[in-house]
């Protein structure tokens, strides 16, 4: 191989330098919050096709596709599309696949690497099954009578079903061969009563067979051309030998049926939400009930060879059998509890408090939260409240005792705090001797001694204290969600100040956070966000959110923060003034915290675990960043780039935004070891410059306020 030239090699490095911009900023400045839990996504999963132990996909809420080529160790999201669910996926082998929901129809020719849309026919309603027969000639269902059907793999897709009476919806499609197949479903969605048609020409022509006695129909499955199974609501089992013309009740209990699978005629499974029966005569008999576990609410199956079968449903749930159903292994590991406070000594090890109000765990994390554990080095649980600063830790149990550490967790030890209550609503300790806990009645109590002892420094009994913010021992402010107001001390607790959020009306405030001792925030039930810049002593309402019963704030300085209204966080980078237009993260957010101004996770429901971490990839992209400065950052007019090396000169400006797209660039620079450019006509938000000097290349991060 020839040697480069220096040109070339410079050339080569420029080149590579710029794709990792992009990649940098599309694999994590895009979406600022990366979902890492629950693994390997939040959606409802609805159905899943597998064709080996090792080879399967997928489908679910969100417009989730995932796939796997080593038995579920690991997923490969393919594709996801937030305002699509997808209820059905299907292929004809290695390679060619459908996935269909609502009213779109993807389909791939390379195991899902791409997904292309496929043109649909105008149609009243959603998509809800798919099946082949072979690569060219396919069915797709849905509600209110749809019934499509391609010949070219999809390439067209026409409808087949002429107008029947009654709002018929299906659900469930099955051909044995490329004439004969039957449908089932029921009426409108949610209504009583089912339905069930077959063809013996392909789908043009149907016939309605349903018994007398019907029910809301979920899944038709045929052995052969002949024997046939449908299952469904009320405990509905039925069975056709003839090809789905006559069928014979075979019920034998009243839950509500979701599929029903034979692994030859005599082995078969039925599913409820999170039970299985199975049959080893043929459907005569139905016994040896499994349990799937609570949390595996069954949506779609798929098997692929004797006796072995996923599961999948809500909660990302996916369980396997390769018994035919007597044992279950459950392929997701992840947490589903809802995450109620969550925190972190360092950027690996954290802890969290997981469950509901009646039944909460400690559990941790000791990669930075991708995967959960439960603690049992902590004694003395319970635990409902937490705060984690730094290396000190306290956690609440409901015997109203603080286990607390000033290491890191090597060392625990057990103080009481005042009982006479339920709970506390709310615990923090500026550092790590003075505390405070509050409650209903107006119940506040201070330490410090780091809890050995407590001070009753509590306010009016009406009072109803449910959130505290306190930046020092001296200065904090609390929720009164009875006045509503918040309250404002400067020694402590020992004397108090009532201030009102008031926009027209008085506002319920919900949250608070000080970014100093005079700049702060809080949400409202209203969903105005309120500003102070005096400590507190008034408040201005600067921006509405829809309201909310929960919402959160948070500011890592005194113009970037983020707010969380239900499921959606948003950002601001001027000091809340305005706001991007939300990030959906799932689950409904319950708890913020930050490490440091670069690193931080936020909680919810579901399991749902997300970081900020503007860091990632930066120490690959970014060097020597200390030999060249940009000042001032963050700035709102001019920013001077310095390389401290006076001989090594500027020679050009790149600007990007968190799009990738280019909006400033600076060529021919004089030469010189500085270089000043004006960022005036730039949105507010993160960029990133790419600076040329004599000998190298960097990126660095800029803020523009």
């Amino acid at each position: 191989m020839p040697k480069l030239t220096q040109k070339q090699i410079i050339m080569k490095k420029a080149a590579i330098l710029i794709s990792l911009i992009f990649f940098y900023l599309f694999s994590s400045a895009q979406l600022e919050w990366t979902i890492i839990h629950p693994y390997p996504t939040m959606s409802n999963l609805k159905d899943a096709h597998f064709i080996s132990d090792l080879e399967g996909w997928v489908v679910g809420s969100r417009g989730v596709i995932m796939y796997t080529n080593d038995g579920c160790e690991t997923w490969e999201i393919q594709h996801t599309e937030t305002d699509l669910t997808f209820s059905s996926v299907f292929f004809t082998g290695n390679t060619e696949g459908w996935a269909v929901g609502w009213n779109k129809i993807y389909h791939t020719t390379n195991a899902g690497n791409t997904w292309e849309e496929q043109e649909c026919p105008f149609i009243m309603g959603d998509l809800t099954d798919v099946y082949f027969i072979n690569e060219d000639t396919g069915w797709i269902v849905g509600t209110y009578q749809i019934v499509l059907k391609t010949t070219d793999g999809g390439d067209t897709w026409a409808k087949v079903l002429k107008i029947v009476p009654g709002n018929k919806c299906f659900f469930s499609v099955c051909f044995t061969d490329e004439l004969h197949g039957c449908a089932t479903g029921g009426t409108v969605p949610g209504a009583p009563g089912g339905v069930i048609m077959v063809t013996n020409d392909g789908g043009f022509s149907w016939i309605e067979t349903t018994p007398p006695e019907n029910e809301f129909y979920r899944k038709v499955f045929f052995q052969d051309s002949l024997e046939g199974w449908i299952c469904g609501d009320d405990g509905a089992l039925i069975k056709t030998m003839d090809g789905g013309f006559t069928w014979e009740d075979k019920s034998f209990w009243y839950d509500d049926y979701v599929d029903i699978h034979f692994f030859d005629e005599n082995n078969g499974i039925l599913f409820h939400s999170h039970l299985v029966n199975l049959t080893f005569d043929g459907g005569e008999t139905w016994d040896a009930t499994s349990n799937l576990g609570d949390l595996s609410t069954v949506c779609g199956i798929s098997s692929w060879d004797f006796n072995k079968l996923i599961t999948v449903g809500f909660g990302n749930s996916i369980s396997k059998t390769l018994d035919g159903g007597s044992t279950w292994e459950n392929l997701d590991q992840s947490v589903h509890a809802e995450f109620q406070q969550i925190g972190f000594f360092d950027a690996l090890e954290g802890l969290a408090i997981v469950g509901s109000t009646k039944f909460r765990q400690l559990i941790r994390t000791y990669d930075g939260g991708h995967t959960w554990q439960l603690d049992t080095l902590v004694p003395n649980g319970p635990f409902y409240k937490m705060w984690i600063s730094g290396s000190s830790c306290y956690l609440l149990n409901y015997g109203q005792q603080i286990m607390k550490t000033n290491d890191g967790g090597e060392n625990w030890k057990l103080v009481d705090a005042p009982g006479g209550l339920l709970e506390y609503f709310d615990m923090q300790f500026p550092n790590e001797n003075t505390g405070y806990l509050c409650s209903l009645g107006g119940k506040f109590v201070k330490t410090i001694d780091g809890g050995e002892t407590w001070m009753d420094k509590s306010v009016s009994d009406t009072c109803i204290l449910t959130h505290m913010f306190f930046n020092n021992e001296n200065k904090g402010w609390l929720i009164n969600s009875a006045g509503p107001n918040i309250l404002r001390t400067l020694d402590g607790g020992d004397s108090w100040y009532v201030t009102s959020l008031v926009d027209e009306i008085i506002c319920s405030p919900l949250n608070i956070f000080f970014v100093d001792e005079n700049l702060g925030y809080a949400t409202t039930i209203q969903g105005k966000l309120f500003k102070t810049n005096n400590g507190g002593d008034t408040w201005e309402s600067i921006y509405e959110f829809s309201s909310a019963y929960h919402s959160l704030v948070c500011f890592i300085s005194e113009n970037e923060g983020w707010v969380t209204i239900s499921n959606v966080v948003y950002h601001t980078f001027d000091g809340g003034t305005t706001w991007d237009n939300g990030q959906w993260l799932g689950g409904y957010l319950k708890n913020f915290f930050f490490l440091n101004n670069e690193l931080g996770w936020v909680c919810g429901d579901g399991g749902l675990v997300a970081n900020y971490d503007i860091t990632v990839g930066q120490n690959e992209i970014i060097h020597e960043t200390d030999r060249i400065s940009l000042f001032p950052n963050p700035s709102n007019r001019e920013i001077m780039v310095t390389t401290q090396n006076i001989a090594e000169n500027i020679e050009g400006i790149k600007v990007f935004n968190l799009k990738g797209q280019q909006v400033l660039n600076f060529t021919d620079l004089h030469q010189s070891n500085t270089f000043s450019f004006n960022i005036s006509g730039l949105s507010k938000g993160v960029y990133i410059v790419h600076i040329t000097t004599t000998n190298r290349q960097n990126l660095i991060k800029f803020i523009k306020q």
